[in-house]
């Protein structure tokens, strides 16, 4: 874990300096909230324009590595690279296939739910509503969703907006249907 850790706070000092919107999304993300005990790796979301630049600053301390393109998911630019030993996908975006469409993941100000200090630097992570949503959409990740709701209903949702802004995207109708069912038990 301390190798993760240091990495990320590499990596985000360089991110950060440069000024773009990114953020930690996936396994880092929920173990900021307690949800998992050990990342595996590191992924980071960006906008598609940024994806040169976050590649060019990923490659200063790391190498790219070789990834299959799955039909899961339409995202912009992908890159998988090793940074120290660790693994760090680069998603510009992030957008995944569904029976219904596509749904693309939006990256902006809002995406960021909180900031952490790891090793003096600022890191920027996602806002578990999003995740909520994403992980229904992908099979490895839907062990996910069960413990992403139950911490939204026992922390309290915190983005309801994330959450509505979503339902407004291409969603499969059971997707948009558990949003408002974990929006109604919000409200009781």
């Amino acid at each position: 874990m301390d190798q993760i850790l240091n990495t990320l706070s590499l990596l985000a000092k360089k991110l950060n300096d440069v000024g773009i919107i990114w953020c930690v999304g996936a396994s880092m993300m929920l173990k900021q909230y307690g949800i998992v005990e050990s990342p595996h790796d590191i992924d980071i979301f960006i906008d598609e324009t940024d994806f040169d630049l976050v590649e060019e600053i990923i490659l200063l301390s790391g190498q790219k590595m070789e990834h299959v393109d799955t039909e899961l998911f339409a995202t912009e630019k992908f890159g998988k690279y090793t940074v120290n030993g660790v693994q760090v996908d680069v998603m510009g975006s992030f957008k995944v296939n569904h029976s219904s469409g596509v749904y693309h993941y939006i990256i902006d100000k809002q995406s960021i739910s909180m900031q952490q200090t790891i090793h003096d630097v600022s890191i920027p992570f996602a806002a578990l509503e999003d995740w909520y949503v994403n992980y229904q959409l992908m099979p490895n990740g839907k062990k996910m969703v069960p413990l992403i709701k139950k911490y939204l209903q026992e922390n309290g949702i915190k983005y309801p907006h994330l959450l509505r802004r979503a339902q407004r995207g291409c969603l499969p109708p059971e997707v948009k249907e558990s949003i408002s069912e974990l929006l109604l038990s919000k409200a009781k």
